[in-house]
């Protein structure tokens, strides 16, 4: 929608157009692209002083609010409503119960390494 538009727009305007680098379909695409030229590729950093306007503790607590209503509210789908970072959050967690999975030539290339440089695996 024309909000989502407005919003990347804008990340277009600080990370590419300000410090004149290639934006949109200027970039290169990081495929099929000759790995020793450089890209080009813009970053921006924003830092906001939040306790200029309210408490360190104020702020905290309307994030974590805010979060808790975001999650808390109702699907069209069967899955549960996710703020960015969530669904690594869940396959890292996953993962730290049940471990990585690997594939089989994977698992046979880290045998041969480990006996190659005789470390442990």
């Amino acid at each position: 929608g024309y909000k989502g538009h407005g919003l990347s727009s804008m990340v277009e305007i600080l990370c590419a157009i300000i410090p004149g680098i290639p934006f949109g379909p200027h970039i290169p695409s990081m495929y099929g692209y000759d790995i020793k030229k450089p890209r080009h590729l813009g970053q921006h950093y924003m830092v906001i002083k939040t306790d200029v306007v309210s408490s360190h503790k104020d702020f905290i607590s309307n994030l974590q609010s805010m979060t808790d209503e975001v999650r808390a509210l109702n699907s069209v789908s069967d899955t549960n409503v996710m703020l960015p970072g969530d669904p690594e959050i869940k396959c890292s967690n996953y993962r730290k119960r049940n471990g990585i999975p690997i594939s089989n030539e994977l698992f046979k290339e880290f045998i041969d390494i480990s006996k190659k440089y005789e470390v442990e695996f």
